[in-house]
């Protein structure tokens, strides 16, 4: 195969606009000139050119398909950016019919930018076809564990506007990097209390999760690989929590094997459970999370003895919490306590190279995890108990987080203390 990816000069101002609509698109440099300069065509800042610039290029993408017919060849476009792949004995003349057709429809190509072979870049995503990875550009991620490094050495203290452009970027290489989403919710969360134009010294908090991304980023070469994971048949293991004053119960069967467990946990051994007058009701949602942490440990799925395979492993568990569901699809949560223990699952499956998916179930059907959490035996054998104890598990990054707590929820000495200066112009750095 051979992959190209292609640049198109000025997309939006190749849009004509008809006569009778470029009154609506004139302007002036003063307000007291009395020269009125008229677009006519699609202008930059006006939303609907991104509209009316794909409707003119899915025609053109399109008369390219119907004439190219069943060759070997895909097209992907996104705004102004073309990928094509070609495959097959033909895989070149392919593409020089293609950029033949798109040359004499007039589509003005950027060809200081083209980029082919088996590793390209596409929209900021560099795509490595012959290992099956993605992800971002060395380039790219050098900058990010820079800016970690720099925050380092100037002992947290950040401009707003940096770091914003930082967790916006961040947030662009965690599409691909899937793994790193859930550690952004605190960054997003400690730059919406500040102020754009303000000078702060990050909480300790904050500063663990930058040092955790930028060891993350080394160790995985700024790539992940895409190749497809091999998925378990059907649900292996269901489990729930029960949440009590004083007392938090977790449950859960294997469905293949009959093992199972139900543990205790007390305020002392988590106390990000309970309130100080040991209410736990309210942190429902992150003792069903931590139950499934707890599965995955003792039924041998996050084994740190086994090595990670190149091709992950997707195991698919039920639970009738369906917060939790929506919350693995969406791998993100800036609710606290959640996302720590999210960050603490997140850690473990990533180290362990296994997915998780969890499936919504009716409480009925999850009776027997539910049982378990009540202290029901009856409906599982005795010998297939997995004997376990809290202090056994773990959770290393998850206290580390919990011990910086206080600093990053006092939101109010966060706005009290930012220096405000004059910025004057901003400008992002090279990305």
């Amino acid at each position: 195969m051979f992959a190209l990816s292609a640049d198109i000069s000025s997309a939006h101002r190749l849009v004509k606009i008809r006569k009778h609509d470029w009154p609506l698109l004139g302007c002036k440099a003063r307000s007291d000139d009395k020269t009125v300069w008229v677009n006519c065509v699609g202008t930059f800042g006006i939303s609907s050119a991104s509209y009316w610039w794909s409707r003119l290029f899915s025609g053109i993408g399109r008369l390219t398909a119907y004439i190219m017919q069943q060759q070997k060849w895909w097209q992907l476009v996104y705004v102004d950016d073309l990928h094509l792949t070609c495959l097959g004995a033909r895989k070149f003349v392919n593409m020089w019919m293609v950029l033949l057709i798109y040359e004499l429809l007039g589509t003005p190509f950027c060809y200081g930018t083209f980029s082919g072979g088996l590793t390209v870049q596409f929209v900021g995503y560099l795509l490595d076809y012959r290992e099956c990875l993605m992800g971002i550009a060395q380039r790219r991620g050098e900058w990010l564990v820079s800016f970690v490094e720099e925050m380092q050495l100037a002992k947290g203290v950040v401009l707003t506007r940096r770091f914003n452009e930082f967790v916006g970027r961040m947030g662009f290489v965690s599409r691909v990097l899937v793994w790193l989403k859930p550690f952004m919710a605190l960054l997003y969360s400690w730059a919406a209390a500040l102020g754009r134009s303000s000078v702060a010294t990050a909480p300790r908090l904050v500063s663990l999760v930058l040092r955790f991304l930028k060891e993350q980023l080394q160790d995985c070469t700024y790539m992940h690989t895409c190749r497809r994971p091999k998925t378990t048949a059907g649900e292996i293991f269901r489990t729930d929590a029960k949440c009590e004053t004083g007392r938090v119960v977790l449950g859960g069967v294997h469905l293949e094997t009959g093992s199972w467990f139900s543990l205790e946990v007390l305020p002392p051994q988590a106390p990000f459970l309970f309130k100080d007058n040991g209410d736990s009701q309210w942190a429902s949602t992150t003792a069903e999370l931590l139950k499934v942490l707890v599965a995955l440990h003792l039924f041998g799925y996050v084994d740190p003895n086994n090595p990670v395979e190149a091709t992950p492993l997707r195991v698919v568990a039920g639970t009738d919490n369906l917060a939790n569901e929506h919350l693995i699809r969406k791998g993100l949560t800036t609710k606290w306590p959640l996302c720590l223990v999210f960050m603490q699952l997140t850690e473990t499956l990533m180290k362990a190279g296994v997915l998780i998916h969890l499936a919504w179930r009716p409480r009925d059907e999850n009776a027997l995890a539910d049982a378990l959490t009540n202290g029901d035996f009856s409906g599982v054998t005795s010998s297939k108990r997995i004997s376990c104890n809290w202090d056994e598990f773990d959770f290393n990054l998850l206290w580390k987080l919990w011990d910086e707590r206080d600093a990053y929820l006092d939101r109010e000495a966060i706005k009290a203390n930012p220096k405000v200066v004059k910025l004057g112009e901003f400008e992002k750095s090279n990305w």
